[in-house]
């Protein structure tokens, strides 16, 4: 069983207790500026029902062949959710495209394996018919493993330090797609994350973060929506718990040591097209405390912008919680 005990130090470490839904929150599943689909339930969708197309279509079967083909994949979610009794369920989610252009037609993923190098940490099942090219798909959920939920408690090991074999079948014949740290070379952002997750029914999707600097105090603010089956977040502690992670291998600076920061937060029920049932988060203070991971639109010919993961802890009608949401870009403006 994963221990609750880095939940409980966050909640400790709140300033002035938690906030409770009030409704006034904008819904962040608008705010998807990434254009990710995210058709399944809040419980990353039942595997057996898969083979629907992502438009709403009739299933299919990949047509059998001799070809054996490579994909290849990012903005990859692998997302470790424990249902608060220690079980923990491996789910991934992301964008798989052929390698070398052309066209897979009907692509089912049939089983992913996450790697630490060459040691198999997991094995999942996988989701069958999915979108090529498109994102956040879901394409495997299975049981994690000891070794696996190890990982939660390194926070470097959060961005591309683990790596997936994705195998499936396509309209002549099979793929295989090796992604994150299982594939060779550096990309930016990261291809592959590692959020952790307790007590909470999906992982967060849809997160951004800015910085506005008027004539006064600079006004920060970040959002995401927590999908869920009808459990929603409840309450969350204003402390916000921050893992970047910056492009040095393209220029940039070392992003900072993992740091905490002081929001207010509004929580609100909402329900969209895309995410279904979600609690729709936004976070917002007067003053800069992303600084540095804050700067894209501000130096054009610099190097790419940090990314950060953002650990959001509370309690809903099931007990305590934490989450953690991506956020791909912060941006910097002025108004």
């Amino acid at each position: 069983m994963r221990a609750m005990a880095w939940v409980c130090a966050a909640l400790l470490a709140a300033c002035g207790g938690e906030v409770a839904v009030d409704g006034g929150a904008r819904d962040a599943g608008a705010r998807d500026d990434a254009g990710a689909r995210a058709d399944a339930g809040p419980d990353g969708g039942a595997l057996g029902d898969a083979g629907a197309s992502p438009d709403g279509g009739a299933s299919c079967a990949p047509v059998p062949g001799p070809m054996s083909l490579t994909g290849g994949c990012d903005e990859l979610d692998l997302a470790l959710l424990d249902d608060g009794t220690g079980a923990v369920t491996a789910q991934v989610r992301g964008r798989l495209f052929p390698r070398a252009g052309g066209e897979w037609g009907c692509a089912h993923v049939d089983a992913v394996e996450v790697v630490d190098g060459d040691v198999v940490l997991a094995t999942l099942t996988g989701a069958g018919r999915f979108a090529p090219t498109e994102t956040d798909e879901l394409l495997a959920r299975g049981a994690s493993s000891a070794a696996l939920d190890a990982f939660c408690g390194d926070e470097s090991a959060r961005f591309d330090r683990l790596g997936l074999v994705v195998r499936g079948r396509v309209d002549g014949g099979v793929f295989e797609a090796r992604c994150g740290a299982a594939e060779s070379g550096s990309s930016w952002p990261p291809r592959l994350r590692l959020t952790c997750h307790e007590n909470v029914d999906d992982a967060p999707r849809a997160g951004g973060a800015s910085v506005m600097q008027g004539a006064g105090t600079p006004r920060t603010s970040a959002w995401f929506a927590s999908p869920h089956g009808g459990v929603g977040l409840g309450t969350a502690s204003p402390t916000v718990h921050v893992i970047p992670a910056a492009a040095e291998a393209f220029g940039a600076l070392p992003a900072p040591a993992p740091f905490d920061a002081t929001f207010d937060v509004t929580l609100s029920e909402q329900t969209s097209p895309h995410l279904g049932r979600h609690t729709s988060v936004d976070l917002n203070v007067l003053g800069d405390p992303f600084g540095e991971l804050c700067t894209a639109g501000s130096d054009p010919g610099g190097p790419p912008a940090p990314v950060m993961l953002l650990r959001v802890t509370g309690t809903s009608s099931r007990g305590a919680y934490a989450t953690e949401a991506y956020v791909s870009l912060c941006t910097r403006g002025a108004f």
